[in-house]
């Protein structure tokens, strides 16, 4: 009976530890839902604070005599949110923290395929495009610049490019030794949908503007070349941003390079035919491209 007995006290002392054991991680995990709550409100009144000094000062900016009689200085803020408010560095929400103006610097890799080109060395009625070079579509790489001005609606940009494309002949028995290379200059505008949230995960954008090309064929010892008036181009695209994947490593280049967002995007672009005459033409249906870009 006794040994019964001390085997049930047991067991209550055991239930009893289990319940209490249960009850302190219930509370704890209260307690870090609290916390969690009350770092996510610091947070948003941290960002809510910046967006009413940034609207405050593009309505009426503090003057020389002003910052001076309150005895103020003017301090860069660093946009980068502590880690006692998120438990890792972040940057402010790029809605809040982009300045008015900013860049774009990448890399396009088109596949380019004029397959309007008549070639000055074979009769286009006998041969197309793809039957004199090559069928494999080899890219038109595109280094370009935008500068660009960012208000609520998104940005608008000046987009300036140069590609370099080159293509061997396929059908020796056609032509011999021949060789198409292309330089490409466009200058335009750029449209981006990057504020519609405070991360542009996702921005829509569409180009457009005018290009015009150094062209020069070579065959064996012989060799055409010129350059075509200026015609137009257009295009649609999505960025994709990258900053989520790492997030430390996104506030070390906002920090070490004032980069503000990395992009991968994909794009369907148009070129149109030169209207003088004697120009080769260089147009294209809508080809795809892709690349990287970075934001400054």
């Amino acid at each position: 009976m006794l040994v019964r007995t001390s085997l049930i006290s047991l067991f209550l002392l055991a239930l009893l530890a289990s319940l209490n054991a249960r009850a302190q991680n219930y509370q704890r995990e209260e307690e870090e839902a609290i916390l969690d709550q009350e770092r996510q409100r610091r947070v948003e009144e941290i960002i809510q604070q910046r967006e009413r000094e940034a609207e405050e000062l593009l309505e009426k900016p503090l003057t020389e005599e002003e910052i001076k009689n309150r005895k103020l200085v003017e301090v860069e803020p660093n946009n980068i949110l502590p880690s006692d408010l998120t438990n890792i560095y972040s940057l402010v929400p790029y809605a809040v923290r982009r300045n008015r103006w900013g860049w774009y610097y990448g890399v396009t890799y088109s596949m380019y395929h004029p397959d309007q080109f008549a070639s000055d060395y074979f009769d286009p009625n006998l041969a197309t495009f793809d039957e004199l070079y090559s069928s494999a579509q080899l890219p038109l790489v595109e280094f370009f610049i935008t500068y660009k001005w960012n208000f609520k609606l998104g940005s608008l940009g000046l987009d300036t490019a140069i590609g370099l494309y080159e293509n061997d002949n396929a059908d020796e028995d056609l032509m011999g030794d021949a060789r198409l290379s292309l330089q490409m200059v466009r200058v335009g505008l750029r449209y981006t949908m990057d504020n519609i949230t405070y991360e542009p995960y996702v921005a829509p954008y569409a180009i457009g503007g005018a290009y015009m090309v150094r062209f020069e064929e070579m065959q064996g010892g012989a060799k055409y070349s010129g350059t075509t008036m200026v015609a137009p181009y257009w295009g649609l695209g999505l960025l994709f941003q990258l900053n989520w994947l790492d997030q430390t490593a996104a506030v070390e280049a906002y920090s070490s390079a004032q980069i503000e967002n990395t992009f991968l995007f994909l794009e369907g672009r148009q070129y149109l035919a030169s209207s003088e005459a004697k120009d080769p033409d260089f147009s294209t249906a809508m080809d795809l491209a892709g690349g990287i870009s970075l934001e400054f």
